[in-house]
């Protein structure tokens, strides 16, 4: 039973992790157009 909730909850914190690393790309690609700017 623990191994079952462990994958479900690994499987739930991924989307979240890619979601944030992706914003911080956004984020650091319009910082860098602004200072171009």
């Amino acid at each position: 039973m623990a191994e079952g909730r462990q994958q479900i909850a690994g499987s739930q914190d991924l989307p979240f992790l890619q979601d944030a690393a992706g914003r911080l790309i956004i984020a650091g690609s319009v910082s860098e157009e602004n200072s171009k700017a």
